[in-house]
């Protein structure tokens, strides 16, 4: 549970950097779906861990 919430931060930190970079940024954002991408491995996850219960 803890490293699905870890995900969900830093995928959704780096959705607001993606949108809120200005043009001329030294700093290019970071793709946000690597983090998506892990989310749905962390829900597959929880989803067999609730369905043994």
């Amino acid at each position: 549970m803890l490293a699905h919430g870890a995900a969900m931060r830093f995928f959704l930190t780096r959705l607001a950097d993606w949108g809120a970079a200005p043009a001329g940024a030294l700093v290019r954002p970071k793709d946000p779906m690597e983090y998506e991408r892990k989310l749905a491995v962390h829900r597959a996850g929880l989803s067999i861990l609730t369905d043994a219960v």
